[in-house]
């Protein structure tokens, strides 16, 4: 009897099963419930993939994998005929429910199927959530027509932001619905909507602001609602009518050729709340409406067949109508990048005359959005020319990428420290990073404590001197140390998957989990044990 490996595809995922060669196939049955009431879901689509060797006309054994799908009866029961013996992850699905393990956002469990193996399988569906309620004026009549976005909270390296779920419109009543779900944190978003006629009679404009459920008008301000799984939470709330304010001015430096040029109204959150056209006029001029006083951003920008987009923005205080606005458009060009690399360590990787640029990255702060340093072709023998390219105006952390022994000893942006305070970038801006690089990075060696702790794990690195967002560094397969720059870190051992669920860029959140603080000078060398953390606490 000999042992191979076989590649399956289990419910859209990669893995390796080790599987015996032979004939011996058996059956998986069991039962699915539903988790909030225990009861047992009918009409349950349970699948698996399992491995099929097929030998090739030239000799060679191929090894596919097939699906087994079956039906759950009235009762929640299923049967699978047919598996060899194995781990498998068993794929359940229903319209309005979701897996447990989707809903924990853990690793699929597997099951052992073969001699000696259960008899039965338990399988949990989670039960999804809606969000309903009612749109009305302060009167209490209600709104049709209202565009209601239903926002999910994801976290995204770290930190938490909110990407739609779900948009429905209220009827004529103003009702609404979104369903499906999955149970969580989200927020509600209704607007902006301006009143039928639009343009038609000015003096009669009036409209709808963005708002958050249940008043607030930006996301940071916003309520949470929390869906429970199974649940309908109702999301009420009263909509104050108020006159559009007119947003009017010319745009210059608009660059020749085909295109056009388009504005919006940005709220804080960087949100376009433009009720009505927002074409520029053949002579530059634009005339745009926005419901409610506040503070805003105009942004415009040039669309055509050009290398280097254009843009433009300013920023403004609205509390009555404005006039007069004059944006200037200019190229979004690149942000080019001086490094220097000063190598004082005996036994340094000598980068020097490598020919191959460090890659650094600005990340914006608040967001996931982040732009990587780009390095054109260049000519044997000289240097690198590295830079950033088109990056979208806004205040990103400067952060160095991979690169051997080296660290950020210091960088500059335009005069400012650009290594312990975020830099802003203007639109049309330019200016150079300047950065030096060193070869005497401090070396940590990390040993992990905790059951399962085999393979790839993460470290996270958080800086105790400057402000800058925590570094997630890789852990197993040879890779146990971290290289850091001299100074202070509280180290934090991770599961991978567990890790892309948690909020660490808040520092409160991780006061909840284990970590252990070390401070390293240049070239130094230090050992430490840490605790894996791989539940949520």
């Amino acid at each position: 009897m000999w042992r191979v490996f076989g590649l399956l595809v289990l419910s859209g995922v990669w893995l390796w099963a080790q599987q015996e060669q032979n004939a011996a196939v058996y059956r998986v049955s069991g039962v699915v419930v539903n988790t909030v009431t225990g009861e047992p879901v009918p009409r349950a689509l349970v699948d698996v993939n399992v491995p099929v060797e097929r030998k090739r006309a030239d000799g060679i054994t191929e090894f596919n994998a097939k699906r087994l799908a079956v039906m759950t009866d009235g009762s929640g029961q299923f049967s699978l005929e047919g598996v060899p013996a194995g781990r498998y992850a068993i794929g359940v699905r229903k319209p309005g429910y979701i897996t447990e393990w989707e809903y924990r956002a853990r690793p699929q469990q597997q099951t052992e199927v073969g001699p000696g193996a259960a008899g039965s399988v338990r399988v949990v569906l989670v039960p999804q959530g809606v969000i309903a309620g009612h749109v009305t004026d302060v009167r209490g009549h209600g709104l049709a027509g209202i565009m209601v976005q239903v926002q999910t909270s994801v976290i995204s390296e770290g930190k938490r932001t909110w990407q739609q779920a779900g948009v429905a419109n209220s009827d004529e009543d103003g009702e609404f619905r979104v369903s499906s779900l999955k149970p969580g944190d989200y927020l509600v978003r209704f607007g902006p909507m301006a009143q039928e006629g639009l343009f038609e009679r000015p003096e009669m404009e009036t409209g709808m602001p963005v708002e958050y459920w249940p008043n607030a008008r930006t996301a940071t301000a916003a309520g949470v609602v929390s869906v429970r799984p199974g649940e309908t939470f109702e999301a009420d709330v009263a909509l104050r009518e108020q006159r559009l304010l007119k947003v009017e001015g010319e745009v210059v430096g608009v660059p020749e050729g085909d295109g056009g040029t388009a504005c919006q109204i940005l709220n804080e959150d960087r949100e376009d709340v433009t009720l009505g056209q927002n074409v520029v006029r053949q002579e530059g001029r634009f005339s745009l409406r926005v419901a409610g006083p506040g503070s805003y951003t105009v942004d415009c920008r040039f669309f055509g067949e050009i290398a280097t987009p254009y843009r433009g923005q300013q920023r403004v205080q609205i509390a009555t109508s404005v006039t007069g606005l004059r944006i200037s458009l200019a190229p979004m060009g690149e942000l080019p990048i001086s490094y220097t690399l000063e190598n004082v360590a005996p036994d340094g990787p000598g980068y020097r005359d490598a020919g191959v640029a460090p890659t650094l990255t600005l990340r914006r702060v608040g967001s996931g959005e982040s732009y990587s340093s780009q390095q054109p072709p260049v000519k044997v023998g000289a240097s690198p020319k590295p830079a950033f390219q088109q990056v979208e105006p806004g205040t990103y952390w400067l952060e160095l990428n991979n690169y051997g022994n080296y660290y950020l000893a210091s960088a500059t942006f335009r005069g400012r420290d650009a290594l312990r305070e975020p830099v802003t970038i203007e639109p049309g801006q330019g200016g150079r990073f300047d950065v030096v690089l060193r070869d005497d990075a401090a070396h940590v060696a990390i040993k992990l404590e905790a059951g399962g702790a085999e393979g790839m794990q993460a470290i996270l690195a958080v800086d105790e001197l400057r402000a800058v967002p925590p570094r997630v560094l890789p852990y197993g397969a040879g890779l146990g140390e971290a290289v850091l720059a001299p100074g202070r870190y509280t180290l934090f051992g991770f599961n991978p998957e567990f890790l892309n669920h948690v909020e660490y860029a808040n520092p409160k959140v991780l006061e909840k989990y284990s970590g252990q603080t070390v401070t390293v000078s240049a070239g130094e060398h230090k050992s430490v044990v840490l605790n894996l953390n791989q539940e949520e606490r």
